[in-house]
């Protein structure tokens, strides 16, 4: 059975390269464009893992996180973002977010994100 994924970014083209660095045959992608797309992705459907960047429109990352993170069956966070500011890495990881991630990420960054995602959740 194949992991699903969320790809929560702005950005078009950083979607589209996240996407393609991810192993389709054994996940499952789906894209958000922003914040609220996001949220209400994740309240409406099971994601295993969510790749997050945190300077979206309408709801920053870092609402999300402390928003999913709370709820029942809440998906693993992997934060995507340029911002390495400590004080944002310490919040994020403090809210939960299983890693973070300073773009721009590399194909194996990615894929050892989603294979520790594997192991801890499944």
């Amino acid at each position: 059975m194949k992991r699903r994924v969320l790809v929560a970014d702005d950005s078009a083209v950083a979607r589209m390269l996240i996407k393609q660095m991810i192993d389709t045959s054994r996940f499952d992608v789906t894209e958000a464009m922003d914040g609220i797309e996001a949220l209400n992705a994740i309240r409406s459907q099971s994601f295993d893992v969510v790749l997050l960047d945190l300077l979206m429109p309408n709801m920053t990352g870092v609402e999300i996180l402390q928003r999913v993170l709370g709820m029942e069956d809440a998906p693993r966070i992997v934060v995507l973002t340029s911002d390495d500011q400590e004080q944002t890495v310490e919040r994020c990881l403090s809210l939960g977010a299983a890693k973070y991630l300073h773009k721009p990420v590399r194909p194996h960054q990615i894929a050892t994100a989603l294979g520790e995602a594997e192991h801890a959740v499944f």
